[in-house]
């Protein structure tokens, strides 16, 4: 009788690894809500942004950083991995919401 292999670690979408999505790390510390990382992660990687796509995501949130609700408490801002899943920045936020809620502070 053959000798028996350990099991293979599982690898692949939503299997647990070290390895953060590229791109990932950059998105996580502009985020102002740091909660359930993993979660975010797994989003994140389900949508496998391209550097255009990364760059208006970024874009997006700089805009949503600003925006009254999210300048209101931080328990309107919503989880990362909710905020990806939703596709969130494709919201069409109101026209002026950097200027005259960033100055207002």
């Amino acid at each position: 009788v053959g000798e028996e292999k350990p099991p293979t670690p599982l690898r692949g979408p939503g299997r647990a690894t070290n390895e953060l999505p590229p791109g990932f790390e950059i998105l996580w510390a502009s985020y102002p809500r740091k909660v359930a990382k993993n979660q975010a992660v797994k989003a994140y990687a389900k949508i496998n942004p391209d550097e255009a796509l990364q760059a208006r995501m970024l874009t997006a949130l700089q805009r949503h950083k600003t925006s009254p609700q999210w300048l209101k408490d931080d328990q309107f801002i919503p989880h990362m991995a909710t905020w990806l899943n939703a596709r969130r920045w494709e919201d069409e936020l109101p026209i002026g919401t950097n200027q005259t809620w960033a100055g207002a502070l």
